[in-house]
C-alpha cells in the first residue's frame, strides 16, 4: 500500500511538472526580448573585461550612465550561449524553474501535505508561466525559493546553523544577477523580526534571534559588493526615478486590456482572493497559536500581492508563494473542520484537479508554438540586413531594439533600445514619442539625423508605432524592401540603397503591419 501511494505521487507530480514544461517551452524569440541584449553585454563583459555603465549600444545617448544591475545574468547566458547554444541556453533556463518550482512544492508538501501542494500547485500553474522567456528574474524565484527552504526549516529546527551562511553566499550572486536581490533581504528581516517578538514574548532562545541577526548583517554588507558600489545597491529604489516610456511587464492586472493575458490575469485574482480569504478565516477562528502558522510567509504573501497587483511581473514569484501559502492555510483551517467537510474538500479537489489538468493538455495541444529551439524566421530581418550590407544610421523602436543590438552591434549603433533606464525620461517625451506620433517632429529628426535605414518590429501594436508604420507606408521617400512575421525593414529612395530597392522592393499597403499574407523576394509567411 506505501509503495502504491509513492507510486501515485510519482506520477502525480511528474505530470504536474511534465505540464510546466510544457506551458513554458516556447521558442528562443530575440525579436522583442532582453536575451539578445543580455548576451551581447555579457560579450563585452568576457571580452574586454569591463561592466559598462553608460549606454554603449546607441548613437543618440551613448554617453548616458546607468546601473548595469544584471551584468552577471549576462555573462552567465553568453558563456551557456557560446558552449551550448541557444538551445542548450533555453534548455537551462526551462530546467532552473522546474528547479525553483520543487523548491516551493517541497516546503509546500512538508508543511500542510503532498496532495494538498499538488493541488494548489496545478492551481497556480498559468501563473508561474506567465513569463516564460529566457530573464534574469529566474534566478530571484529560485534564490527566493530557497531562502525561504532555509530559514523555514531553520526555524523549525529541521536544518543545523550551518545552512544559513548559504544565505549571504547567494545574496552575493543575487545581486550581481537582478534587481529583484533586495527580495533576499526582506526575506531574512520578516523571518529576524518574528524571531525577535518570539523572543522578548519568551517563546524562542536568544540564539535564534542572534543567529538571523548575524546572517542579516553579513547578507546586508555583502550586497553592496557589486560595481555600482552603494548605487547599485540603491539602485531599486531609483530605477523608475527616470523612467519616461511605459512598458507591458510593469503594468496592473487590474487595468490593461489585453485578451492574450487574460488567462493569468484570471488566476492572479483567483489565487488572490483565496488567500485573502484563506487568511482571514484563520485569524477570525483565532487559530494564530498554531505551530504551523509561518506569520513571516503571510507578510511576504501580502507583500508579493501588493507587488503583484501593481505590476504583472510579480505573477510569477506570487504564485510560487501561494503554492506553500495556500496549502498551509488550508491544512490548518481543515483541522478545525468536521470529517464530512474534508471529504467534500477532497472531492472537489479531484474535480478541479481534472478539469485543470484537462484544460492544461486542450490548451498545449492548441498551440504551435511549444519548441525549445529558436524560431528560424526570428533571425531573418537581421541576416537580411547584414547580408546586403545596409547601412545606417538606423532609426528603429524601442521593442527591437535587444534583437538589432545582438546581430549589429558594434558594427551599427541604435537610435533606441529596450532599457528605459538608460536614456533619459525626456528622451521619450520629447523626441522619440512624438517622432512616432507627429510627422513634423519625424521630418526635422530626418534632417538632424539623417536615416538611411528604418528597422522595426512588425507586431509593435502601441499607437504611436502604427501611426508612424502608416505613415511610412504612405511615405513615397521610402521603400519596403523585407518583412516577414516579426520585422519590416525600410530603405531611403537614394543612389546608396537603389540596387536594394530595385532587388527587393516591396508593394506597400496596409497588410505590411496588421498581417495577412505577404510574399516578397525572400518568400511567404502568413
Amino acid at each position: 500500500m506505501i509503495l502504491m501511494m509513492k507510486i501515485i505521487q510519482f506520477l502525480i507530480l511528474l505530470i504536474i511538472l511534465l505540464s510546466y514544461t510544457l506551458l513554458i517551452a516556447r521558442p528562443v524569440i530575440l525579436t522583442t526580448g532582453d536575451l539578445g541584449r543580455h548576451l551581447k553585454n555579457g560579450e563585452i563583459i568576457v571580452k574586454e573585461f569591463f561592466v559598462p555603465n553608460t549606454n554603449l549600444f546607441t548613437y543618440t545617448n551613448g554617453k548616458f550612465p546607468y546601473i548595469n544591475h544584471n551584468w552577471g545574468f549576462g555573462v552567465i547566458s553568453y558563456f551557456l550561449q557560446k558552449s551550448i547554444g541557444l538551445t542548450g541556453l533555453h534548455i537551462i533556463f526551462i530546467i532552473l524553474p522546474l528547479l525553483t518550482f520543487l523548491v516551493f512544492f517541497h516546503i509546500s508538501w512538508s508543511y500542510s501535505n503532498f496532495y494538498l501542494a499538488s493541488w494548489i500547485s496545478i492551481l497556480i500553474l498559468p501563473l508561474l508561466a506567465s513569463r516564460p522567456h529566457i530573464r534574469p528574474e529566474i534566478f530571484s524565484n529560485l534564490f527566493s525559493g530557497i531562502f525561504l527552504w532555509i530559514l523555514i526549516n531553520y526555524r523549525f529546527k529541521k536544518i543545523p546553523i550551518g545552512y544559513l551562511i548559504i544565505l549571504p553566499a547567494i545574496q552575493l550572486f543575487w545581486v550581481n544577477l537582478h534587481i529583484y536581490f533586495y527580495f533576499g533581504l526582506i526575506i531574512v528581516t520578516v523571518f529576524t523580526f518574528e524571531a525577535f517578538i518570539s523572543h522578548i514574548s519568551g517563546k524562542d532562545e536568544i540564539n535564534y534571534f542572534r543567529n538571523l541577526c548575524f546572517i542579516l548583517l553579513i547578507s546586508f554588507f555583502v550586497s553592496f559588493v557589486n560595481p555600482s558600489g552603494v548605487n547599485g545597491f540603491l539602485y531599486p529604489l531609483k530605477i523608475f526615478n527616470n523612467y519616461g516610456f511605459s512598458i507591458d511587464e510593469n503594468t496592473s492586472a487590474l487595468t490593461r486590456n489585453n485578451l492574450t493575458n487574460l488567462i493569468s490575469d484570471t488566476y492572479f485574482i483567483l489565487a488572490l482572493i483565496i488567500f485573502l480569504i484563506s487568511t482571514g478565516l484563520i485569524f477570525l477562528k483565532k487559530t494564530m497559536h498554531q505551530k504551523n502558522i509561518i506569520f513571516p510567509l503571510l507578510v511576504i504573501g501580502f507583500m508579493t500581492a501588493i507587488m503583484s497587483l501593481n505590476s504583472i511581473r510579480n505573477f510569477a514569484i506570487f504564485g510560487f508563494l501561494m503554492i506553500v501559502i495556500l496549502s498551509i492555510n488550508i491544512k490548518i483551517l481543515l483541522s478545525l473542520e468536521k470529517t464530512k467537510i474534508k471529504k467534500w474538500v477532497l472531492i472537489s479537489q479531484i474535480i478541479i484537479t481534472v478539469i485543470l489538468i484537462s484544460f492544461y493538455l486542450l490548451s498545449i495541444a492548441n498551440k504551435t508554438k511549444i519548441s525549445i529551439t529558436p524560431k528560424p524566421t526570428d533571425k531573418e530581418g537581421a541576416e537580411f540586413f547584414l547580408r546586403n550590407n545596409i547601412q545606417g544610421p538606423i532609426f528603429n523602436d524601442f521593442d527591437i531594439g535587444g534583437y538589432l543590438i545582438y546581430y549589429l552591434y558594434p558594427k551599427h549603433k541604435l537610435f533606441i533600445d529596450n532599457r528605459p533606464e538608460a536614456f533619459p525620461a525626456a528622451f521619450f517625451k520629447e523626441t522619440y514619442i512624438p517622432m512616432l506620433e507627429n510627422d513634423q517632429k519625424w521630418q526635422s529628426e530626418l534632417k538632424k539625423n539623417n536615416f538611411n535605414t528604418i528597422f522595426f518590429y512588425r507586431l509593435n501594436r502601441t499607437e504611436p508605432a502604427i501611426t508612424f508604420l502608416i505613415n511610412r507606408i504612405n511615405d513615397p521617400e521610402w521603400e519596403v524592401v523585407f518583412v516577414n512575421e516579426y520585422t519590416i525593414i525600410f530603405l531611403k529612395k537614394n543612389n546608396l540603397n537603389k540596387k536594394i530597392i530595385d532587388k527587393y522592393h516591396v508593394q506597400k499597403d496596409v497588410t505590411l503591419i496588421y498581417g495577412s499574407s505577404i510574399k516578397n523576394n525572400e518568400g511567404t509567411f502568413n
